[in-house]
């Protein structure tokens, strides 16, 4: 019986051990990232997440989606961290995903980033985007939060497309101050367009080359 009992507290020992948590390894697999992160700041967040929750450094116990939520708002620029087993023991491997942005959007000569999502964030781990807004819009911006709504940036992106196969260098997006139904397409060579944010966006670049055209041949 003292055999058994001692055997099976060996057994919950190791258990427990297997499963603690002393500390995280953090890796990246998108291999589209062009800069390396630096590993502590972010490992630190994890640190503070389980200060708070002692007990979730048992992977038994761990809240997956709630620690990534942390790491989330801590750090806007991280999109996900999910577990990838285990480095050594009592070392446990998280991957991290970063937002990739859809547009460059500046604020109050403030530089932020905005994902597919509408989320914005200010580090930026790919390549730049091609779209630049300039927001005079009076909008707040929080770092993790949406600053636009998926159908403007859908709007936005598209634009920016069927004009580039029109022949239309985009430099710029700007969306007004007095307006929340237009934003403004700037151009190389080209006056400053207007856009409808209400009607379809295939319409729109064929009305603006249509006019441009029209500009062009009447000098």
């Amino acid at each position: 019986m003292i055999l058994g009992v001692i055997l099976a507290s060996f057994l919950v020992i190791v258990i427990g051990v297997s499963q603690f948590t002393q500390s995280v390894k953090l890796t990246t697999t998108d291999t589209a990232v062009l800069q390396q992160f630096v590993e502590a700041s972010y490992v630190k967040h994890f640190d503070d997440y389980y200060h708070q929750h002692p007990f979730e450094r048992f992977r038994f116990a761990t809240n997956y989606d709630q620690l990534s939520q942390w790491v989330r708002e801590s750090t806007p620029e991280v999109e996900s961290a999910v577990p990838n087993g285990i480095d050594s023991l009592g070392v446990v491997r998280y991957e991290i995903r970063f937002r990739k942005p859809l547009v460059s959007w500046r604020v109050n000569d403030q530089q932020y980033y905005v994902d597919t999502n509408g989320v914005t964030f200010k580090k930026n781990y790919f390549a730049e985007p091609t779209v630049a807004v300039v927001d005079r819009s009076g909008a707040r911006v929080e770092q993790g939060t949406a600053i636009a709504s998926s159908r403007l940036l859908s709007i936005v992106g598209r634009a920016v497309a069927l004009a580039t196969e029109k022949g239309v260098k985009v430099t710029q997006i700007e969306i007004p101050s007095r307006s929340m139904r237009q934003v403004y397409l700037h151009g190389d060579g080209i006056p400053i367009v207007r856009l409808t944010t209400d009607r379809g966006v295939e319409y729109l670049i064929t009305d603006m080359e249509r006019a441009l055209s029209y500009f062009k041949a009447k000098n």
